[in-house]
């Protein structure tokens, strides 16, 4: 009885033994587990934040390179603002095709051009970031831009040129070479800005080549980037 006894409490010590310790190895390998776990976790970020920082920090070239899909979609945004003159004449607006279209050649070289391949100049440009509405106006602005990832919608462009003022500046020059300006002596307002000879900003991707290449040079806009010999304003 008392050898039974004792190898029946050896025997059940042993069990209990056994049941002790198997819980224990589950818990360590469940642990060890985990750890691989969150420390592959913890690898995975570190790559992700390193690689969101050199493309969002290092690499901010990418924003204005011209193999940029939101760059060139830029060019034929449906959404791009509209440039008018003072009386609410349009004078180059994005069509729903998103096709940019200018209604006025003796304004070209004032308006500018807005292409793909050949990038903006005039208005087109200096006002790029209104027209695409790239800058939000105000609070409410600036939070829909943050939260609100569509493509925001451009604001108009609206010049003083009078529409009057150009036409009689257009038939003064004629097809003579050279530019007109006319200016409000009041306050400086552009009245009318004219260069001979004009080209069509819509038609620059079929005849860019050609203009760039043509010796009159159709693309300068003489009346801001001319050199002319001073002349006597006034004469006895």
């Amino acid at each position: 009885m008392k050898v039974g006894a004792l190898g029946a409490s050896i025997f059940v010590s042993r069990m209990s033994g056994t049941a002790r310790i198997a819980p224990v190895i589950a818990l360590n390998g469940f642990a060890r587990r985990l750890s691989a776990t969150g420390t592959a976790s913890l690898a995975v970020l570190l790559v992700f934040f390193c690689a969101l920082a050199y493309w969002q920090v290092f690499r901010t070239d990418l924003a204005g390179d011209d193999r940029n899909p939101r760059v060139l979609s830029a060019f034929h945004d449906p959404g791009r603002g509209s440039i008018l003159d003072r009386d609410g004449n349009i004078l180059a607006e994005t069509l729903g095709d998103g096709t940019r279209q200018y209604y006025d050649a003796s304004t070209a070289h004032l308006v500018g051009y807005l292409d793909p391949r050949f990038g903006s100049q005039g208005i087109e440009l200096a006002f790029h970031d209104v027209l695409s509405g790239a800058v939000p106006s105000g609070w409410a602005g600036a939070l829909s831009a943050e939260f609100d990832r569509s493509r925001p919608k451009g604001s108009d462009v609206v010049l003083t040129i009078a529409p009057d003022v150009q036409a009689a500046a257009a038939i003064a020059l004629g097809a003579r070479s050279g530019a007109v300006v006319a200016l409000d002596p009041r306050n400086g307002e552009v009245l009318a800005m004219v260069s001979v000879p004009t080209y069509d900003p819509g038609a620059l991707a079929i005849h860019g080549d050609g203009l760039f290449a043509d010796a009159t040079s159709p693309l300068l806009n003489r009346a801001t980037q001319g050199l002319y010999p001073l002349v006597p304003l006034l004469r006895r």
